[in-house]
This record gives structure tokens, C-alpha cells and sequence, in this order.
């Protein structure tokens, strides 16, 4: 199955290195919408840039490990972000070291990425599938 990476995020774009971070293990897993539970642990994985243009390109491939539920939302009392994973509850070291894990350089990176999400999400609540293919698990 096809994972698509961007290259490029944010006002101004700048290069988001997930490709690198792959191929050097510096991302350990990804986020994704996943509806008709199409993700297994045992599916292959295409890892590609630009997927569905005319410069798609796969970069790597490898085996989807397991897969873990994920619940991103807005913590009331301090407004950060929070995550709960396969019903688990994340404090914040955990918080840190899942953002580095899933290829951002910092936490703002990843709020500026998914808390526009989480706002437009169905109850303020992201529901997401945890894809990885590292042994690696929360």
C-alpha cells in the first residue's frame, strides 16, 4: 500500500524531510485517515513523494508492523494538544517523544500541523491510525 509524503509545508513552504527522516529512521511512523480499516500489520508499504502527479516517486519501501488507534484533541484546561493512543492517554514527555517520532522537529511543528485538524474534526476530536513499521509502540 502507498504511504505519500510532502516535501514541502507551511506559509512560507519549507521542506518537511520526512523522506530523509524515513530513510534514516528518524520517523518511526505516520498519521493517517484509514475509514475502511484498509491498514495491517503484515501490508507492504510503498513509501513515495509526490503520489498521484506526474513526479511520483517511491523513495523506500518496507512492512507495515502494527497499527494503533489515535485520538488527537485540545486538552481544556491548558489548550496544548493531546493524544491518546489505543485509549491510553499520552503525558507530556510521551507527547515530545511521539512529535519527534512521527518526524517533526518540535511540538509547535506538530500543533501547527494538526490543530487546524482537530478544529474542523467531527466533537474537536482527530481520529487517526497510528501506521508504523518499526518495532516501536505507545
Amino acid at each position: 500500500m502507498t504511504l505519500g509524503f510532502r516535501t514541502k509545508w507551511g506559509k512560507p513552504p519549507r521542506p518537511t524531510e520526512f523522506e530523509e527522516k524515513i530513510l534514516d529512521g528518524r520517523k518511526k511512523h505516520t498519521l493517517r485517515e484509514d475509514p475502511k480499516d484498509r491498514w495491517k500489520a503484515g501490508n507492504s508499504i510503498q513509501f513515495v513523494v509526490g503520489n498521484r502527479t506526474k513526479d511520483r516517486r517511491q523513495f523506500a519501501t518496507g512492512e507495515c508492523t502494527a497499527t494503533q488507534s489515535v485520538y488527537l484533541y485540545t486538552e481544556i484546561d491548558s489548550g496544548r494538544i493531546g493524544i491518546q493512543v489505543n485509549g491510553r492517554t499520552l503525558n507530556r514527555q510521551a507527547i515530545e517523544l511521539f512529535v519527534l517520532n512521527d518526524g517533526f522537529d518540535s511540538l509547535v511543528e506538530f500543533d501547527n500541523w494538526f490543530r487546524p485538524l482537530i478544529e474542523n474534526a467531527p466533537g474537536k476530536l482527530l481520529i487517526r491510525k497510528l501506521i508504523h513499521w518499526t518495532n516501536l509502540r505507545y
